[in-house]
């Protein structure tokens, strides 16, 4: 059951219909915290959810509030993958932009 949950999730995902997907990957973390694999795709779909909606800072601040520790160089990667985006896509003005977030984060 968790596995159909996180698949439904996904598809939300894909979608970018965020808080659908979110929902559900959240119901498989609090109500099948047993599901060790289930519960890690979902944390991992988790933080695009986070990305799609241009808020990967608060994909950190929602781990810790999960109890959930983050490495320093995990915070690190996170938040310069928005620079590294816009970079893949040449775009200059959001290359400043989040070039600027990512040196407040750090």
């Amino acid at each position: 059951m968790p596995r159909a949950i996180v698949n439904v999730g996904s598809v939300y995902l894909s979608t970018q219909e965020y808080d659908k997907a979110e929902k559900y990957l959240e119901k498989v973390l609090f109500e099948y915290p047993n599901a060790t694999s289930e519960n890690e795709s979902a944390v991992l779909l988790m933080k695009d959810i986070y990305k799609g909606r241009d808020d990967l800072a608060g994909y950190y601040d929602w781990l810790v509030e999960q109890g959930r520790e983050v490495a320093q160089s995990e915070l690190d990667s996170v938040f310069w993958e928005p620079v590294q985006d816009a970079w893949d896509r040449g775009d200059c003005a959001n290359i400043i932009l989040k070039g600027e977030e990512y040196n407040s984060e750090s």
